[in-house]
C-alpha cells in the first residue's frame, strides 16, 4: 500500500503540468520528488500515531519498510511520470 501511495504521490507531481501549473524544471527531477515523496510519507506515519493506530512491538521496522516502501514508489513514479512526460513532448 504504501508503495502504491508513493507512486501516486510521485505521479501527482506530473500530473500538475496537465493542470497547466507552472512548474521551473529542476523541482520535476528526481531528489525534489523523492524528497516529497519522503515528506508526505513521514507525515503520513505521524498521522498514524496520531489518530491512535495500534502500535506494534515492532513499530520501528514497520515505520522504516513503509518509509522505504513509499519512497521506492516514489522513485518508480518518477521513472513512470518522466517517461510518459518524455512521449508527449
Amino acid at each position: 500500500m504504501h508503495f502504491l501511495g508513493g507512486s501516486v504521490v510521485a505521479l501527482g507531481i506530473f500530473s500538475l503540468r496537465d493542470f497547466r501549473v507552472p512548474l521551473v524544471k529542476r523541482y520535476v527531477s528526481l531528489i525534489p520528488v523523492t524528497l516529497f515523496v519522503i515528506a508526505v510519507a513521514l507525515l503520513w506515519e505521524f498521522y498514524e500515531i496520531m489518530i491512535g493506530i495500534p502500535i506494534e512491538l515492532n513499530h520501528e521496522f514497520d515505520t522504516s519498510i513503509d518509509l522505504l516502501l513509499g519512497t521506492l514508489g516514489g522513485i518508480v513514479g518518477y521513472v513512470v511520470g518522466e517517461s510518459i512526460s518524455n512521449l508527449q513532448d
